[in-house]
């Protein structure tokens, strides 16, 4: 199974949430309709209202690293400085 984007799971967060998408709406000082679009139409969201839908919502972002860095990017800029 595909692991779910991260404006998937906030959307997941706010059709489950105990508050209606008014009453989250005017906790995030967002349009009504913003909130709309993001929920039913599947429009992704700018970060910043990411930002204070995950406040309002109680979420914090986790960051998990799926794989090793390679160390490349390091590698090319210690030998352009060099």
């Amino acid at each position: 199974m595909a692991k779910k984007t991260l404006t998937e799971q906030l959307r997941q967060f706010v059709a489950k949430c105990a508050l209606t998408r008014y009453r989250i709406a005017k906790l995030t000082g967002l349009p009504e309709s913003t909130l709309s679009r993001f929920v039913v139409n599947g429009q992704s969201p700018k970060m910043a209202t990411a930002d204070k839908l995950a406040e309002v919502l109680g979420l914090e972002l986790c960051l998990k690293a799926q794989r090793k860095p390679t160390g490349r990017r390091r590698a090319a800029r210690k030998s352009k400085g060099a």
